[in-house]
């Protein structure tokens, strides 16, 4: 079996269904529901009294709901019926009963049938291993697998199993999300805003079943209070851990999905089997090595705001400057010059060319009634960077030190308008260009001879010829747009191509089962690691991975991968109007070849290009 086998991006079709089966064994009955509830109260309460409506009827095992057209289907076994039954006056036509007829069973989207039958099975069916509690939450439209909660009690985390059509294929698409409910105690001084706390969904615990269930009345909601901390890994080499890899609930879902469902419906998950290694020319590091020789002099300052009606800044000169040198050793960076600053001002004179780095007193700015740094960046057009420091323990204090050095130092070459000391084969990109749309601002780079750029912006409210033009590619290329501030539209321009990326819910997940027998195997060989090399199971944990056939793409980690692995990346999209050929797939590779000081590990997940754009 090919190793590319053990690898799939999270699609799957059905390749065909067994409507007698499903006859024989369930009733399936669709009605309509009056969303009144849904327009007056929000989602929340809707979703809360819609369950509370179906959970007492008998015999039932599962249901949808589709929230765009109003439509409810529920399964049951055969003893099922709800003709007789009325869901709190919700029910706005007579139900239909789906088994009557092979033919009319048709009639249902395979995608609904296919999480009907998904969320009948038995929780038991999907054991976890190694769980340390045995905690169901049970809802309307997903799967959820429990994680991890912590000692009160107070804060639940699970896997969120959502299953939707791709709008580019005919497949289906598996989104595997972490998500957190938490006790409304922790959101109180969060929404400001009444009546956006009260349309929150609820959700209710009851330790005596251990089940977490929606419930207007509930004392959870769904949200993280705190920096988010991840239960899931992509990789840990301690194989007891094995049940906290996202790829893990990929593979149990997977295997229960075969092993469960396939008298009723044939499933093809696919495999990562169209993706290709792309071996760039560019070097990795070449952006790091540039910052670290740079000659530059870096003031520190401490920014006054004004939090409950007080004047406050971080009046700590000595600690604060021997926190951030010790970050900043001279043996690496010879040429970087630490200048304390003192307290900043609106009136003080700051230095054009010198990089500023802001030392900030709340890591959120909401928290604040007089934003000192927001003021100063409003007023002064300079090379800054704000950076909060406290209760952060000295590792993260390093990467957030970093951090910083790659901001200030990408700063500087947009000011300069040249990119040759970020990209060692800047010269490639020459007539390439983007478009990027976010928080409600067009962003547009052009790439000319010897890495020299233009560059320009505006509101997506203005009329202007930059406005006007990226309106016009996006008619001309059926580019959807909201007009929404969550819109986050990225263009390539190669040439005179346009080429949308788009990210999808779609990761590379592995066969978890075959990692273990792997493992097992290896250790017992005397090696207790897996190979990471090209031809090695790990193989697609590394480098950039382009599928031109079908116009995805994703790029993860440069090297070997130590401990325990956080993040996996989302499978990228790319979309153009015409076929974007090899040597135009070869540029895209080219700009993901890009690797931050603060993260020299992990590879640019769009083309770097966007990075400059984000800081206009």
């Amino acid at each position: 079996m090919s190793k590319n086998s053990y690898y799939n991006s999270g699609e799957l079709k059905i390749k065909s269904v067994n409507y007698e089966n499903i006859i024989e064994k369930f009733n399936i009955f669709k009605v309509k529901i009056n969303d009144s509830l849904l327009k007056t109260e929000g989602y929340g309460n809707f979703n809360a009294k819609l369950f509370k409506a179906i959970k007492i009827i008998k015999n039932i095992k599962s249901y949808y709901y589709n929230t765009n057209k109003c439509e409810l289907f529920i399964l049951g076994n055969k003893k099922f019926n709800l003709e007789k039954i009325q869901l709190l006056n919700l029910v706005l036509s007579t139900p239909q009963n789906l088994c009557e007829s092979i033919e009319s069973l048709k009639d249902l989207n395979e995608l609904y049938l296919l999480k009907l039958l998904s969320r009948q099975l038995p929780y038991s069916k999907f054991k976890v291993e190694n769980s340390d509690e045995d905690i169901k939450f049970v809802n309307i439209n997903a799967l959820y697998f429990f994680l991890h909660t912590d000692k009160s009690k107070s804060i639940f985390k699970f896997i969120e199993v959502l299953i939707n059509k791709s709008k580019y294929s005919n497949y289906y698409e598996i989104d595997l999300n972490q998500v957190t409910f938490s006790e409304e105690k922790y959101f109180k001084n969060t929404f400001k805003n009444g009546k956006k706390f009260k349309s929150r969904e609820r959700i209710n615990f009851d330790p005596v079943t251990r089940l977490m269930i929606p419930d207007e009345n509930g004392h959870f909601i769904k949200g993280n209070p705190f920096t988010k901390d991840h239960k899931t890994f992509f990789l840990t080499e301690d194989i007891n851990k094995i049940s906290k890899l996202r790829s893990y609930f990929f593979t149990l879902l997977k295997n229960s999905f075969k092993k469960y469902l396939s008298e009723y419906i044939e499933i093809e998950f696919i495999t990562l089997s169209n993706y290709k290694i792309f071996e760039p020319k560019s070097t990795m590091n070449f952006f790091e090595k540039n910052l670290k020789i740079h000659t530059q002099t870096i003031n520190l300052y401490r920014v006054e705001d004004i939090l409950k009606g007080k004047t406050t800044s971080k009046h700590r000169p000595d600690t604060d400057i021997e926190v951030i040198k010790n970050c900043i050793p001279n043996g690496n960076y010879p040429n970087l010059k630490i200048v304390d600053k003192g307290v900043v001002y609106l009136n003080t004179l700051i230095e054009n060319n010198d990089w500023n780095l802001f030392i900030l007193n709340s890591p959120n700015a909401e928290d604040l009634e007089v934003d000192g740094y927001k003021l100063i960046k409003e007023k002064l057009d300079i090379i800054s960077q704000g950076i909060c420091i406290d209760n952060l323990k000295d590792s993260a204090i390093n990467i957030a030190v970093k951090r910083s050095l790659d901001e200030l130092f990408i700063k500087e070459q947009i000011k300069n308008r040249d990119i040759s000391k970020l990209h060692k084969l800047y010269h490639i990109f020459s007539g390439m260009g983007a478009y990027h749309l976010k928080n409600g601002k067009i962003k547009n780079i052009f790439i000319h001879d010897n890495g020299k750029i233009s560059i320009d912006s505006c509101y997506e409210w203005e009329d202007n010829d930059l406005s006007r033009n990226f309106f016009k590619i996006l008619n001309e290329n059926n580019i959807k747009y909201i007009n929404n501030k969550s819109e986050d539209i990225k263009i390539l321009i190669i040439k005179s191509k346009t080429i949308l990326i788009e990210n999808t819910s779609l990761r590379p997940y592995f066969d978890t089962n075959k990692f273990k027998e792997t493992y097992i195997s290896n250790v017992q060989n005397g090696i207790r690691s897996i190979s990471r090399s090209k031809y090695g199971f790990l193989k697609h944990s590394i480098g950039i991975w382009i599928n031109e056939k079908d116009n995805m793409y994703y790029s993860f980690h440069k090297t070997g991968i130590k401990g325990t692995l956080i993040f996996s990346p989302n499978i990228k999209r790319v979309i153009s109007k015409s076929k974007i050929t090899s040597k135009e797939y070869e540029l895209i590779g080219e700009t993901l070849n890009f690797i931050y000081h603060s993260n020299t590990s992990r590879m640019s997940s769009y083309p770097f290009i966007f990075k400059l754009t984000s800081e206009l």
